[in-house]
């Protein structure tokens, strides 16, 4: 089927508004989206002249939200798949050359945050390993890094600006937190120039979607680097010229730093978590965590290195009892996480279990420990 293309911006509406009708409306809208893929191809049409045009055009907005759409029902046309990709190049593009007076109008937000949703969903299915092979590879080859040229930088910019002084209006939280989801699926890897050490210090913003984006980004640095005890190796000075080794020096250094920043007797207390410029606690656990990733791909010798400064911080007892003063409480019986999602507000119970998990995966010797030197009250409640 084939719709004109006015009659775009009503099947979008019916689809949010007749979800009885879902997989049939789901079925014009593939036969709409093909149809502009064509005209735009065929120069007929071109809907991304300008960002003024676009913010203003409800066609922009109904494309946007059908990509999303059947993003999500894993049924793009496979004739539809380069118009999308290039459109959300030319999208991201657009909405990174905003001035700030754009960036602070609603019509710009919702443009946005549609826009960086999208791009977040295909995303998701390109990356996904059922994805088709062909655009899989055009997207990680070409339009991934493109859209990452904007984003990484756009995400660093915003997050650094944010402070507990300068909060962001209503318009900014939800323009930051589709930023940061979507920099948090296409951002593969840091570029060259984004430091750890710049990337840890994004984990004290008060915005909840900073802080945990700020952390996948480091977790996929930290992967590709290497960690040596310092002077270990000749090849240390090779490895160094690549800005791929780190020493366990400056890791604890980067670390202690950060760790002091943060007021331990004042973590896991939940009337400061609900307030997330106000929260200790995430910072901490997104330290530990990252502690944790490092000593879990470090060498023997690293590794043993940074055992013992962790010994010296009294870290495994204290961190593990604040765990357990928040899973205590914790009723479900799913499974534990294994990996954090970008939200708007601190999920603490979630940020527990998936530091709890990496223990067990990563460290169970201190974990043993830990649990082995505990009173019978707390064993049964960890049993538990």
């Amino acid at each position: 089927p084939s719709l004109p293309l006015p009659d775009l911006c009503l099947l979008c509406a019916c689809l949010h508004l007749l979800p009885k009708f879902r997989s049939d409306l789901l079925s014009l809208a593939r036969g709409g989206l093909s149809s502009v893929a064509s005209q735009h191809s065929s120069s007929e049409i071109n809907l991304f002249d300008s960002l003024g045009e676009s913010v203003q055009d409800p066609m922009v907005y109904s494309l946007l939200d059908l990509i999303s759409l059947l993003c999500a029902d894993q049924t793009v046309p496979s004739d539809a798949w380069d118009f999308i990709l290039c459109a959300l190049v030319t999208i991201t593009h657009l909405v990174s050359e905003a001035t700030p007076s754009q960036r602070n109008s609603v019509n710009y937000t919702v443009f946005y945050c549609k826009a960086m949703a999208a791009c977040h969903d295909v995303a998701s299915v390109l990356t996904s390993p059922s994805s088709p092979d062909q655009q899989a590879g055009d997207w990680k080859e070409f339009f991934a890094p493109d859209i990452n040229s904007c984003l990484l930088p756009a995400f660093l910019n915003r997050a650094t600006q944010t402070t507990p002084d300068s909060l962001p209006s209503h318009c900014d939280v939800l323009q930051s937190y589709h930023l940061s989801r979507t920099a948090a699926e296409v951002c593969s890897s840091p570029t060259e120039g984004v430091s750890l050490e710049f990337l840890v210090d994004i984990f004290f913003s008060p915005l909840n979607p900073f802080r945990i984006t700020a952390f996948l980004l480091a977790q996929r640095l930290v992967s590709v680097l290497q960690f040596t005890v310092e002077g270990s190796t000749s090849s240390t000075e090779k490895a160094k010229d690549t800005t791929k080794t780190i020493t366990v020096p400056e890791i604890r250094s980067l670390l202690s730093a950060a760790m002091g920043r943060v007021n331990l007797d004042l973590t896991f207390r939940r009337e400061l978590v609900e307030d997330a410029s106000e929260d200790p606690t995430t910072p901490y656990l997104l330290l530990c965590l990252l502690l944790i990733q490092i000593m879990s791909q470090s060498g023997p010798e690293a590794r043993a290195s940074l055992g013992e400064w962790v010994k010296e911080q009294s870290l495994v007892p204290r961190l593990l009892n604040g765990l357990f003063t928040v899973l205590s409480d914790t009723t479900s019986s799913a499974p534990l996480k294994t990996t954090i999602e970008v939200t708007l507000e601190p999920d603490l119970p979630t940020l527990c279990t998936v530091v709890y998990s990496a223990l067990a995966r990563h460290l169970p010797s201190m974990l043993r420990q830990w649990y082995l030197s505990v009173d019978r009250f707390t064993s049964s409640t960890v049993t538990g």
